[in-house]
């Protein structure tokens, strides 16, 4: 009697795992199959830059041709309102990207000229200088350059003492402009690639107030081109630009 139950028992068990595998399993290549707590997994909640006139095999017109889930025409500003300091820092940058860069830092469809980094060493920083945005800068470098540049900017970090790169330079022996700093961590310069796809405008000049003050030992120059009035900042390299490119968008 024992032995019949158990028979019995074994049988029915896995009756079930076969029921459970064959209704798991469908003819659907890119079926997951059985889902269990697919709310785990899959965000019911509105993601950025995902098309919602399309979910699941459904179709929402009226989602997909609102206003705000179209691209903005070429040439768009993004409205920064009334704060002169602002609308001085988020303004179109107007410097060409360096010639070649298409293909050695991946910028397609940029501006090119051998004019762009020379005129940018004239840019000065249109945040004024305080502990605070100081600060900023110091975390924001942090959390974006010291894996290479290292946390002095001795061009020791990690990756450096790991042996993966070489030539990061040393910033006391390095000794650039902000604007050329700006440029830089803009567009990218050698191995370095680009971070405006990183950090806005606002983020790029607050970085390179700090690896300005790294550059003095720690100290940002109080006096210095950080109080000088804004000028050339936004200088167009040798000919005129209708539209505002598109990292005017970011």
């Amino acid at each position: 009697m024992k032995i019949r139950f158990k028979s019995i028992l074994g049988i029915s068990f896995l009756a079930f795992i076969g029921a459970i595998t064959m209704t798991s399993c469908k003819s659907d290549p890119n079926s997951p199959g059985l889902e269990y707590m697919p709310d785990m997994y899959r965000s019911s909640a509105i993601e950025p830059y995902v098309d919602y006139g399309h979910i699941r095999g459904r179709d929402n017109d009226s989602i997909a041709h609102l206003q705000s889930a179209m691209t903005p025409p070429y040439g768009t500003a993004p409205w920064y309102g009334s704060n002169e300091e602002i609308i001085k820092v988020m303004l179109p940058y107007r410097h060409a990207a360096p010639t070649n860069a298409d293909k050695t830092h991946a910028l397609w469809g940029e501006r090119q000229s051998d004019l762009g980094r020379d005129a940018a060493i004239h840019d000065v920083n249109p945040i004024p200088y305080s502990d605070a945005s100081f600060a900023e800068g110091k975390d924001i470098y942090t959390k974006f350059c010291t894996q290479c540049h290292g946390e002095k900017g001795d061009g020791q970090g990690k990756i450096v003492l790991n042996g993966k790169i070489t030539g990061v330079p040393d910033y006391k022996n390095n000794k650039i402009s902000e604007g050329e700093i700006f440029y830089t961590v803009t567009y990218g310069k050698g191995i370095m690639g680009q971070h405006r796809s990183l950090l806005d405008k606002r983020e790029r000049w607050l970085v390179s107030m700090y690896v300005k003050g790294l550059q003095n030992g720690g100290k940002y120059p109080v006096g210095g081109e950080a109080n000088e009035e804004v000028k050339d900042t936004m200088a167009v390299d040798g000919e005129a630009m209708d539209v505002a490119p598109a990292d005017s968008l970011k």
